[in-house]
């Protein structure tokens, strides 16, 4: 399973373009404005993966929802960290997971296994972040 094209972005900073375009267009955004953004990864016909985020000096927050489907979250999650590295050149990717997430033990081990670390709640990265009711990791972008 693959993805065509990269997954279209919506949200401060980014214009609707034509289809040609792939639908969206990214639009420079300032180091210490914070953007909310949105995802959506089409991964079949009528098979769609949402990941909401928020881009803050140069690192993409993302919010891990709840209730996060079985069927390409994975897949969608990697096309995710490939645009955030080489489209938006983040510093940082920052995942955010509710305490409460069913089988959330699962759920960590599977983003060590994609190379982020668990962050403490006194972490610079989450200063602006309310830490108490949730797991953060983060993942260092590569530097190309």
């Amino acid at each position: 399973m693959g993805l065509i094209t990269a997954p279209p972005v919506g949200g401060v900073g980014v214009v609707p373009s034509d289809e040609a375009d792939g639908g969206m267009v990214s639009l420079p955004l300032s180091a210490h404005q914070c953007s909310e953004l949105m995802f959506t990864i089409e991964l079949t016909d009528g098979v769609q993966v949402r990941w909401q985020c928020s881009m803050r000096d140069n690192n993409l927050y993302v919010h891990v929802p709840d209730n996060l489907p079985q069927y390409g979250s994975k897949d969608s999650f990697v096309a995710l960290l490939e645009y955030a590295e080489t489209d938006l050149h983040v510093s940082h990717i920052i995942v955010r997971l509710s305490k409460t997430q069913p089988d959330i033990s699962a759920v960590i081990r599977l983003f060590m296994f994609f190379g982020f670390s668990a962050l403490p709640p006194t972490h610079s990265l989450l200063s602006l972040l309310p830490s108490q009711h949730c797991v953060c990791l983060a993942y260092t972008a590569s530097s190309e």
